[in-house]
């Protein structure tokens, strides 16, 4: 949930067991910066923790647009956040960028589309049209390989993980997780296992 009304939750034994992260800020999309601090938003607004989420402080807000999905640093510095909003009709996708890791925002683009997947590690924009953008999930890999879970794009029915080395251009199914899942996030362990939540969490095997 990208508003106020969602929560923190963490895992210290890859994820078989979680706990609720007492904080006064809803749980919106989370990102850890490279210098370990973690930055999450609640509704337009950024917030920041030095102590692992244990502290929150206001530190800016984005510059347009209502934030989705997308919410990552490349290894250059530069922070990336997805956004939405509605003009005249039109659904549009920004893409909100930092370069003083948090505190001042910029909307470098603006896309008639669903949802724009992400950045890769060279800075090309990924743009994908989703039907129910709500109910996926992606994640980019340092490799720049993409993982997709939830909603079908092409390749298999609702509910799968795919996966796409050439930037959405071909699109393959690698597992069934849950027929109808609805995705939220995806993430990647340090020893290089996947993670995907939605309605409950996945640890997909033989991915990569």
């Amino acid at each position: 949930d990208s508003g106020s009304s969602g929560r923190m939750l963490y895992s210290t034994d890859e994820g078989a067991t979680w706990s609720v992260l007492t904080s006064s800020v809803g749980g919106g999309l989370l990102v850890k910066l490279t210098n370990g601090d973690l930055l999450t938003n609640e509704g337009t607004a950024i917030h920041k923790s030095t102590d692992e989420g244990a502290n929150w402080s206001s530190i800016g807000a984005i510059a347009r647009g209502t934030p989705t999905k997308g919410f990552f640093q490349l290894s250059t510095g530069k922070i990336y956040l997805t956004s939405e909003e509605t003009i005249g009709g039109n659904d549009y996708a920004h893409i909100n960028t930092s370069s003083d890791n948090g505190v001042t925002w910029a909307a470098e683009e603006a896309y008639v589309t669903d949802m724009v997947v992400g950045i890769t590690s060279e800075d090309e924009i990924l743009e994908q049209d989703i039907v129910n953008a709500d109910e996926t999930a992606y994640f980019i890999d340092s490799d720049d390989t993409i993982y997709i879970a939830g909603t079908d794009l092409g390749a298999g029915n609702d509910g799968d993980l795919e996966r796409s080395f050439d930037a959405l251009d071909n699109i393959d199914k690698i597992q069934l997780l849950a027929d109808g899942f609805e995705a939220k996030n995806i993430a990647k362990s340090s020893d290089g296992d996947l993670y995907i939540a939605g309605d409950g969490l996945f640890r997909p095997v033989n991915t990569y």
